[in-house]
């Protein structure tokens, strides 16, 4: 079934739909038809509605060693800690150090990193609900030469 969408311009419509995909137009979402009844003065009608299709949000989980994972329901609302400021990927972190904090059910849950090593990557947004489990950060453990530089205060690139 194609469909023209909009008001003609030229004799041609904005955006021509078939069988729910766009054709031709401006947009590059997907579209779902959908028959909606109504009922008005004792008339039933059947009228195709026009529907933007949702995309699945992918959700990675936390299984490796170096994965940390949210430990409960939440909306992450800060990555990083007061002292040191926002983490990003390949910053340096000490086993103990705040790296993220969740907010639930109105209690604060800070993110600890669980051992020392390079942040390699960072999965999640600032104010993003997360679930349970839900891969945060990537953290590469680092080498023994660099822990025992950075717990005496000089940083080693």
């Amino acid at each position: 079934m194609t469909k023209n969408i909009g008001k003609p311009c030229a004799g041609k419509p904005h955006a021509r739909f078939d069988e729910g995909r766009l054709v031709s137009g401006t947009s590059s979402l997907l579209y779902l038809w959908l028959p909606v009844v109504m009922r008005v003065n004792n008339k039933t009608r059947v009228y195709t509605v026009m529907t933007p299709r949702a995309k699945k949000a992918e959700i990675r989980m936390a299984r490796g060693a170096g994965n940390i994972g949210a430990p409960i329901n939440g909306n992450l609302w800060r990555i990083g800690n007061p002292t040191r400021g926002p983490i990003k990927a390949g910053d340096i972190v000490l086993k103990g150090e705040d790296i993220a904090n969740l907010e639930a059910m109105k209690m604060e849950n800070a993110i600890l990193a669980p051992m020392d090593g390079q942040i390699s990557e960072v999965c999640v947004k600032l104010n993003e609900t997360v679930q349970e489990g839900q891969l945060l950060f990537v953290i590469d453990k680092a080498p023994a030469g660099q822990e025992a530089n950075r717990a005496a205060g000089s940083i080693v690139m």
